[in-house]
């Protein structure tokens, strides 16, 4: 059972397993282009800096530390990507530890 607008519905196992594959399809297109976005971005900047498209040292350091801050963002999304697949995978399991402050 799951809800909808705060009210329960019953599906059929058929119909459970066609709104989990719409879910997963819409969160790969949403993925996908969360990570195509800072990833044109660097492709534009290095061919700016591969061309040599800038007018002077200072445009250069822009360029390529923009290129550098969005390397890191994707980064950052892949990472969280990563994460997020290894916790909603089955066979992983947490170990939680309690620990006493004294």
């Amino acid at each position: 059972m799951i809800t909808l607008k705060d009210k329960p519905i019953t599906l059929t196992p058929l119909e459970f397993a066609i709104l989990e594959q719409k879910s997963k399809m819409e969160l790969i297109t949403g993925v996908s282009h969360d990570l195509k976005t800072p990833l044109t971005s660097i492709i534009g900047y290095l061919e700016l800096l591969r061309t040599e498209s800038y007018q002077d040292q200072e445009e250069y350091n822009r360029f390529l530390q923009n290129s550098y801050n969005r390397a890191m963002h994707l980064k950052k999304l892949i990472d969280d990507l990563f994460e997020y697949t290894r916790l909603t995978t089955p066979d992983v399991q947490l170990s939680l530890k309690s620990s006493r402050r004294v």
